[in-house]
């Protein structure tokens, strides 16, 4: 495979890294009141540092939508690094990719990073 650099990618600065989503926002959602695994996941992520996520929680927020200013970029870092990164039910970038994709071209499209998309398209083609 072709290794591919991109210095689009955006990053994270140490001070977001160590914090957590409800810190960056400002939005605290207190506790989860509906008993559902997902629901509980969110919010308990919310207040976990950023620098903690893994391919997992980064998988979960961006499916969910939640604090994308932030998690996408840390997803791209991973893809980058590693295009075969897993999570818990994701065991190959293109089953990664595929559903990330959709969200995050949305994201991209309503945000300053359009430029983004085809650098993610580059990483899912050099497999």
């Amino acid at each position: 495979m072709t290794e591919h650099h991109f210095d689009l990618f955006p990053s994270l600065s140490e001070e977001e890294r160590n914090r957590s989503l409800q810190e960056l926002d400002g939005q605290d959602w207190g506790e989860a009141t509906f008993p559902s695994y997902l629901v509980r996941t969110c919010h308990a992520l919310r207040r976990k540092p950023l620098r903690d996520f893994t391919v997992e929680d980064l998988r979960i927020m961006i499916g969910q939508n939640i604090g994308l200013e932030y998690v996408v970029p840390l997803a791209l870092e991973h893809l980058q690094r590693d295009p075969f990164a897993a999570g818990d039910f994701w065991t190959r970038l293109i089953i990664f990719t595929l559903p990330w994709l959709k969200v995050a071209s949305g994201f991209f499209l309503e945000s300053s990073l359009t430029s983004l998309i085809s650098p993610v398209k580059i990483l899912c083609v050099a497999l």
